[in-house]
């Protein structure tokens, strides 16, 4: 929507889609574990990651989902009162973007979620924070997952159409067929259209 929007305003100045700097980052080793088990938690039993607000009967439905499975909701970020582990006020950056790999699952609503999830190789559904507008528009979460060829991992708990179910079944799907090789790919693309940026502002900045 923002690439668009910026196209239509300028008559001559080209407009890039750069991904986002994050997608560079390299993801730094912590001991982040040692803080779980200092916090009380138990590191053998499977964990689901939610970073999630503002929908209390999706958050519900996902906590009995997970725990009938035997699972541990941890939260990240916002406060969720259905999460087992409220972590958002716990970890500093580095600890919050390494800790996705421990999660067997994530269910967010956030754009840097998605992405650590990505940059993790953990299995996931993105769903959207709030209802879109009745016009067509594209999400930063939907565009993202575009980029990857992922779109089926996201979900609009605020369409007409939506139940549950839809949940459930993405949840099997995306555990069926995940593909690392896939996002592989698709996380070098992103480094590499960041790189190249990087080096044209740099030349341009030489230059002048």
């Amino acid at each position: 929507f923002t690439y668009n929007f910026a196209k239509d305003i300028q008559d001559t100045t080209p407009v890039f889609k750069i991904p986002d700097p994050t997608f560079l980052m390299q993801l730094p080793k912590t001991k982040v574990l040692e803080k779980l088990e200092r916090l009380g938690i138990d590191i053998n039993k499977p964990s689901v990651g939610i970073l999630l607000y503002g929908n209390r009967k999706f958050s519900q439905d996902i906590y009995s989902f997970f725990h009938n499975q035997g699972m541990q909701l941890i939260a990240l970020s916002m406060y969720n009162e259905v999460a087992d582990f409220n972590l958002g006020h716990e970890l500093n950056p580095f600890e919050w973007a390494q800790i996705f790999k421990y999660f067997k699952f994530v269910v967010t609503d956030r754009f840097h979620g998605t992405i650590f999830c990505l940059k993790n190789h953990t299995k996931f559904i993105s769903v959207e924070p709030k209802k879109l507008s009745n016009y067509k528009v594209e999400s930063k979460i939907y565009s993202l997952l575009e980029d990857f060829d992922m779109t089926y991992n996201h979900l609009d708990i605020y369409s007409n159409n939506y139940n549950f179910h839809k949940f459930e079944e993405k949840y099997q799907y995306i555990n069926d067929y995940w593909n690392t090789q896939n996002i592989d790919k698709h996380l070098q693309e992103m480094q590499d259209i960041c790189m190249k940026y990087i080096y044209k502002i740099k030349r341009n900045i030489s230059e002048n």
